[in-house]
């Protein structure tokens, strides 16, 4: 009697996984080399590492301006990937859904350099590829609250997809206040690093631990949720002691308060009367006690006619002042 084919592959998972860590260890050292012949000025690990990707991406930008590809079709490609990614997700796929995170991430800085390369940048691209972000983001977690749509995940997602959510909203509120906000530990490039680099090595885990638990990107959700909002409540912090201290430094300005006109007279009673008799129509439409309903239409039916009683009487002994 044979017996079945293990559903596991140990060995594949870790050729993969080992290849991975070379591929990307050499580009490293080798930009890292290039760097330090420039004699450039120190920079953080993070800003390396972005320089590092732009650096790697920029190969792709002559060609994709060769084939005529604007950077707004990039910006739309991403909201496809992220699509793909979520049903991906969603089906069960998550080594694959890793795979279109990463491309996500990597059509979000494409577009963004291929568009200062073409010199293409605008604002009304800057503000759809913001939009169509979000968007990304919410098909991406929609896969991921689908996957685990029987487990407690679903909260964790959820906590992740309002972190996320809150760090873009903080910086997009503080930049329309003319206020920087940049910086935090989970930015948007490094959730879509996260979130993929957990998928992969979710599927490899289990393939190596013959299991199906993926501990590895429950880990990387539940670091994800945590992360970004306490990096959005950074940014709060930083952007509100900001805007303190440019407050104590201007000079106190006196608030001209705007003119408005006057009421007429009765039209508080009219306006009251008015919401007593939709409140009045809603209870008979929604409940069986017409009786009360129709009570209430007529107690606002009484008001408005007290507050155009008023208004005719008003208009008879004189003109209104609409100063008052």
């Amino acid at each position: 009697m044979h017996s079945s084919p293990s559903p596991y592959y140990p060995w594949a998972a870790l050729g993969i996984v080992l290849y991975l860590m070379c591929a990307v260890s050499l580009s490293i050292r080798s930009f890292s080399r290039r760097v330090s012949l420039l004699n450039l000025p120190p920079q953080t690990r993070r800003e390396f590492i972005g320089d590092w990707m732009r650096a790697t991406l920029a190969a792709f930008e002559p060609t994709l301006e060769r084939l005529h590809i604007t950077p707004l079709s990039l910006t739309f490609a991403q909201l496809g990937f992220s699509w793909v990614a979520g049903l991906a997700y969603a089906l069960g796929g998550v080594f694959l859904g890793g795979c279109f995170v990463l491309g996500c991430g990597i059509l979000d800085l494409l577009d963004g350099g291929l568009a200062r390369r073409a010199q293409q940048a605008s604002r009304r691209g800057a503000f759809l590829d913001s939009v169509i972000d979000r968007y990304a983001e919410f098909f991406t977690f929609l896969g991921l609250g689908v996957f685990f749509a029987h487990s407690w995940l679903v909260w964790v997602i959820v906590f992740g997809l309002f972190g996320s959510l809150m760090v873009s909203y903080t910086r997009a509120r503080a930049e329309g206040l003319g206020t920087e906000c940049r910086g935090g530990l989970m930015q948007r490039g490094e959730r879509y690093t996260l979130l993929s680099l957990a998928s992969w090595l979710s599927v490899a885990a289990n393939h190596l631990s013959c299991s199906s638990s993926h501990f590895v990107l429950i880990a990387g959700l539940i670091f994800m949720a945590v992360s970004t909002n306490m990096t959005a409540l950074s940014r709060v912090r930083t952007v509100a002691a900001a805007l303190k201290d440019e407050l104590e430094r201007k000079p106190a300005m006196q608030t001209v308060q705007p003119q408005i006109p006057g009421q007429l007279p009765g039209q508080a009673k009219r306006l009251f009367g008015s919401l007593v008799l939709t409140l009045g129509a809603g209870t008979i439409l929604d409940t069986s006690y017409q009786s009360a309903g129709i009570s209430v239409m007529l107690a606002g039916a009484l008001l408005v006619g007290q507050g155009w009683m008023n208004h005719w009487q008003s208009q008879k002994s004189g003109p209104i002042d609409s100063s008052i």
